[in-house]
């Protein structure tokens, strides 16, 4: 996974697009650790804290039935 600073991804998103629509993950970080990261759409984000699903209250009140 490429890790870039949030500059580097704001001067040059388009090319980091461009990365993940190949398949590449991108991994924004600063000096405090990782941010955000940009996936491939279908690919799952490893590691996601089960705590950060929405539960099926939520789901409903969202999207309705």
């Amino acid at each position: 996974m490429k890790t870039v600073s949030p500059e580097y991804a704001a001067e040059n998103f388009s090319e980091l697009i461009q990365a993940v629509s190949t398949g590449e993950a991108i991994m924004i970080a600063d000096d405090h650790g990782p941010i955000a990261r940009i996936l491939p759409v279908g690919q799952d984000a490893q590691g996601t804290d089960e705590a950060d699903a929405p539960s099926d209250e939520v789901e409903q009140a969202f999207y309705g039935d």
